[in-house]
C-alpha cells in the first residue's frame, strides 16, 4: 500500500508541475522517482545477500506451553536489514492440515558482531511432532516501502511432550507374571545388590564413587558408572496398540501419548522396568525399547512419535501374537489392560483429569 501511495503522489505532483510549468517541482519529482528506484534496487540487493534457517536439531516443547522458535538469519551485505518477513507452514506430522504463519524480523550487516537471531512462538494443543517448513522470505528496503522475495527451503521438527503427571498406581508385589511374592535382597553392605550388572551409563550427580567403571571411563574420557540389577526388579511388557480401521485423529494420538507417557513414568518411579512394544511399518512388525528411567521414557516417546505406526487390526494382532498374553496393553480406544484384565477406559474429553485423580490397581 505504501509503494502504491508513493507512486500515485509522484504521478499527481508531476502532472500538476508540468501543467503549471514548475521546473523545481518537476526536478523534485524526478528525485523522488530516483529514490524509489534506489529503494527497489536495495531490496533486491539485500534479498540476494540474506539467508534464513530454522534450528537443525529437533526442538523440545510441552503441550499448551508457549515455545519460542529461533530463526537464524545471515546478512552478507554491509547494510542492515531493518525488516524481513518469513512465510512458513506448521502442522502435525500425522495430520494433513497445516497453518500458514508470517513473522517479522531484522538482521544486522556483515560487520556486526552480534548474531542475527529472531524468534516466533508456537503453542501446541496436542502431543506429537509439529513439522515447521520455511517457504519464503521477503526483504524490505530501509524505509519498508518496497520488498523483494525469494523461495527458501528449511525444515525443523518440534517434539511436543506431555506435561508429566504422576499417577496413583497400586501394584501387588508379585514377580514378573508369576504368583510368587518378590523377595527383597538383603545385604550387609550399604548401597545396591552387586549380584549382576544391569547396564553401564554416564555419571549422574549422587552416584556412588565405588560404582565408577574405571576402564570404560579411561577409554572414553567421560565418567561412566555401573548400575546393578536388583533382585526385586519387576519387568512388564507394555504393548501400545495403534491399530485402527480408520486413521486416528490428532486428538486420539494426543490422548494415547499422554496415557502411555504417564503410565510409563509412574511405573519406572516405582523401580519397574518396562519393555515397550509398538508396531513399526518400516519393520513390518513390532519394535521394542527398554525403559527404566524418566530419561528413557522421553526417548521412547520420541521414537514412538517418529515411527509410522498406522496399521489395521488384523495386521497388528498377527504381529502382537508373539508377546506373552499377560502383557500390559494400552490401545487406540484408550483402554488399559493388565494380565488380560481391564484396568481402566479413559475418556477422550477428560483423560488428563483421570490420569491424576483416579487410583489404579494392577492385579495379576
Amino acid at each position: 500500500m505504501k509503494k502504491i501511495t508513493a507512486v500515485l503522489i509522484l504521478a499527481v505532483v508531476w502532472y500538476f508541475a508540468g501543467m503549471f510549468r514548475q521546473p523545481a517541482v518537476m526536478a523534485l519529482t524526478i528525485c523522488g522517482i530516483l529514490l524509489i528506484l534506489v529503494l527497489i534496487i536495495m531490496s533486491i540487493y539485500q534479498k540476494h545477500h540474506m539467508s534464513i534457517e530454522l534450528p537443525k536439531a529437533q526442538i523440545i516443547g510441552f503441550k499448551n506451553i508457549q515455545k519460542p522458535i529461533k530463526l537464524y538469519a545471515e546478512n552478507k551485505s554491509f547494510l542492515p536489514v531493518n525488516r524481513f518477513k518469513v512465510v512458513l507452514r506448521t502442522g502435525y506430522a500425522n495430520d494433513k492440515k497445516t497453518v500458514k504463519r508470517k513473522f517479522n524480523g531484522s538482521a544486522l550487516g556483515r560487520n556486526a558482531n552480534n548474531d542475527n537471531v529472531s524468534e516466533f512462538y508456537i503453542t501446541a494443543p496436542y502431543c506429537g511432532i509439529i513439522n515447521i517448513d520455511l517457504k519464503k522470505i521477503k526483504v524490505y528496503d530501509n524505509l519498508a516501502m518496497f520488498s523483494s522475495s525469494k523461495r527458501v527451503n528449511s525444515q525443523a521438527k518440534l517434539l511436543i511432550y506431555p506435561v508429566p503427571k504422576e499417577m496413583n498406581i497400586i501394584i501387588p508385589f508379585f514377580g514378573s507374571y508369576d504368583n510368587s511374592p518378590v523377595t527383597e535382597s538383603i545385604s550387609d553392605k550399604t548401597g545396591d545388590d552387586y549380584s549382576e550388572i544391569k547396564l553401564i551409563r554416564e555419571y549422574r550427580p549422587g552416584d556412588l564413587y565405588r560404582h565408577i567403571h574405571h576402564n570404560h571411563s579411561a577409554k572414553t574420557g567421560n565418567i561412566w558408572v555401573k548400575e546393578y540389577k536388583k533382585e526385586n526388579d519387576l519387568i512388564f511388557d507394555l504393548l501400545i496398540d495403534t491399530s485402527s480401521d480408520s486413521p486416528l485423529t490428532p486428538e486420539v494420538y494426543d490422548a494415547l501419548y499422554e496415557i502411555v507417557y504417564s503410565v510409563t513414568t509412574s511405573l519406572v518411579k516405582k523401580e519397574i522396568l518396562l519393555k515397550v512394544h509398538w508396531f513399526d511399518n518400516r519393520l513390518g512388525g513390532l519394535t521394542e525399547m527398554l525403559v527404566e528411567n524418566e530419561e528413557q521414557a522421553n526417548e521412547m516417546l520420541a521414537a514412538l512419535y517418529n515411527t509410522d505406526k498406522s496399521c489395521n487390526r488384523l495386521r497388528f494382532s498377527g504381529a502382537a501374537s508373539q508377546l506373552p498374553p499377560e502383557a500390559m496393553i494400552i490401545n487406540s480406544s484408550l483402554e488399559w489392560y493388565f494380565g488380560g484384565k481391564p484396568v481402566y477406559r479413559f475418556s477422550l474429553n477428560n483423560f488428563e483429569k483421570e490420569l491424576y485423580s483416579i487410583i489404579f490397581t494392577l492385579n495379576n
